[in-house]
């Protein structure tokens, strides 16, 4: 099951510096009061904002809404930690000689003095050491800040009275999609933090590819379903003696480009869905147990490579080149670099990328990879920030959803990286196009977008720019017509302290149990089918009825 909460703090010393502490604060428990407001412009804290215009004139009632001009003036200096997402480029080793981390001051007029994970260092580690020093960075982005245990900790604020206000773009943003917004509310209607987005809810690039060229010298058709998968993968076996379909273990494990083909919503790794507001376990289904007896059948014919879910992506990319596999279920980076290594040692080999597999042809696939928003990528602020550091940082944190802050953190610095043509379409300067090392090397310089960890939104032109056509064409193909997200996947839930660690606790013993005994289901160890009732009794024997409970409770509080 993709992780929608926050992990409890695992350092007993970090547990213990938030043992005792009150709840996350707001600028009122914080403060004597708010700033005061006014209907010409403001207070000091709030100039450099403009009034937007009401629908109507005199008629109205409603305030004036307050717009946001960059860059802020007399902003101050503010520090920023990053765990992870918006690191500095591997070309440069500080912050300021870094081109996006030495602009975004200049864009937001806010100075920032940017702290980063040793070079070297363990992510998390670091972070744990943050936590216990006297005084938090104002600012913290990364995957994984736990920020339930930061907010009740009292070392995060409570952003939710301020956003409308000082936030207005990330609050519009919000509220476009009322699940978007539950998504991101604590358990009992807190934002706590800037979330990271794209702009296509379907953006999906992990997927299958293929030999084109292979295909039609064995005079067959683009597959749809694995009756037809199973038809290619045997004649490039016969024609070509290979084993022809491989991955590397992450996204073997997770059956992307596979399990849609029986209709199964997940792979080796435990995983829960939604069908009709009823929370399910994946792999106690009967379309599950389909796609463990198609594998176990495929890789007894040969038709797998031994070696998947052991090679890693380094290999993958060797078997391709090499013309040892046919069948590739690819990330975003293989599905660029397959094509380049393979035409150098072939120049007639051509890979492309095929839909999802689906039960019957026409069908669209139940379950592929989502990338969206993701609540464990987020931007806090600590309440190490003064009244007035609040403010700015709330206003800084919002540049990056406004329209012209999401193409300076997609893509860097205007008139240098990126430009705007006749159009008003965002184009890429010479600079980065002719970079040495390539262009998707050159925009990473420039943006740090490519993690989704940001606060920002990820463009659709991001990826259009930054990867080569073949990779953009397949983004479309794997995603561009998912049920997934609207009708399977779980939205961000919230526990009770109690619950968290129970459904935690029992994730790992049934992520460890069916990891191994599924793998040893297709490599013939064991039989799915003689042995399915004694797997589905493991699992409530480890909890699952209420492990399931829990997670129906905690929907149903939010989303019915």
């Amino acid at each position: 099951m993709r992780r929608m909460v926050a992990f409890l703090l695992a350092a007993v010393l970090v547990m213990s510096l938030l043992a005792g502490c009150g709840g996350g604060q707001t600028l009122d428990e914080k403060t004597t009061a708010a700033p005061e407001q006014t209907t010409q412009g403001g207070t000091e804290e709030t100039q450099g904002e403009t009034q937007g215009e009401t629908k109507g004139e005199e008629e109205s009632t409603e305030a004036p809404k307050m717009e946001i001009q960059y860059p802020l003036t007399d902003a101050g200096k503010l520090t920023w930690y990053v765990k992870s997402g918006i690191d500095v480029h591997t070309d440069y080793v500080e912050a300021s000689e870094s081109p996006f981390h030495s602009y975004l001051p200049k864009a937001t007029g806010v100075s920032i003095e940017w702290r980063m994970v040793p070079i070297g260092g363990n992510a998390d580690t670091d972070y744990n050491l943050v936590l216990l020093e006297p005084e938090l960075p104002n600012i913290m982005t990364g995957l994984d800040l736990r920020y339930e245990e930061l907010f009740e900790g009292g070392l995060i604020y409570d952003l939710t009275p301020y956003l409308e206000e000082y936030a207005p773009d990330y609050w519009a943003w919000l509220n476009e999609d009322e699940k978007r917004l539950k998504e991101v509310q604590l358990y009992n209607g807190e934002i706590v933090y800037f979330a990271s987005g794209v702009e296509e809810l379907n953006t999906c690039s992990y997927g299958p590819m293929l030999r084109k060229d292979w295909l039609d010298e064995c005079g067959l058709e683009i597959p749809y379903t694995l009756d037809e998968w199973e038809v290619v993968l045997t004649a490039f076996r016969d024609r070509y003696g290979i084993a022809p379909l491989t991955a590397q273990k992450p996204i073997w494990n997770g059956m992307f480009g596979m399990a849609a083909g029986t209709g199964a919503m997940g792979g080796f790794g435990f995983r829960t869905y939604r069908e009709n507001g009823e929370i399910k376990c994946a792999q106690t289904q009967e379309e599950w147990k389909e796609l463990i007896v198609t594998m176990a059948d495929w890789y007894a014919k040969g038709l797998i490579d031994p070696d998947v879910g052991t090679v890693k992506k380094e290999g993958v990319l060797t078997k391709a080149a090499n013309g040892e596999v046919g069948f590739v279920i690819s990330d975003e980076a293989l599905t660029t670099r397959i094509p380049l290594e393979t035409s150098k040692i072939d120049p007639e080999a051509e890979w492309i990328p095929i839909p999802y597999p689906v039960p019957n042809k026409g069908d669209q696939p139940k379950f592929t990879r989502y990338e969206g928003m993701n609540s464990d990528h987020a931007t806090v602020i600590t309440t190490s920030c003064s009244e007035e550091e609040l403010i700015t940082a709330i206003k800084l944190l919002n540049f990056g959803y406004t329209e012209y802050g999401k193409n300076v953190w997609n893509f860097g610095e205007e008139n240098v990286s990126w430009y705007y043509d006749e159009n008003g379409v965002v184009q890429l300067t010479d600079l980065v196009i002719n970079d040495p090392k390539g262009k998707t090397n050159a925009i990473n310089k420039y943006s740090p977008m490519n993690d989704s960890q940001a606060p920002s939104i990820k463009t659709n032109r991001f990826a259009e720019l930054r990867y080569e056509q073949i990779t953009v064409d397949a983004f479309e193909v794997w995603g561009g017509n998912s049920l997934w997200y609207d009708n399977y996947m779980i939205p961000t839930l919230r526990f009770t302290a109690e619950d968290l660690e129970t459904i935690l606790d029992m994730e790992d013993k049934f992520g460890n149990f069916l990891g191994t005994f599924a793998a040893k289901c297709v490599k013939g160890e064991h039989d799915i089918v003689a042995e399915w009732d004694y797997m589905i009794n493991e699992l409530n024997s480890m909890g699952l009825q209420e492990y399931l409970s829990i997670l129906q409770a905690a929907y149903d509080r939010v989303y019915k």
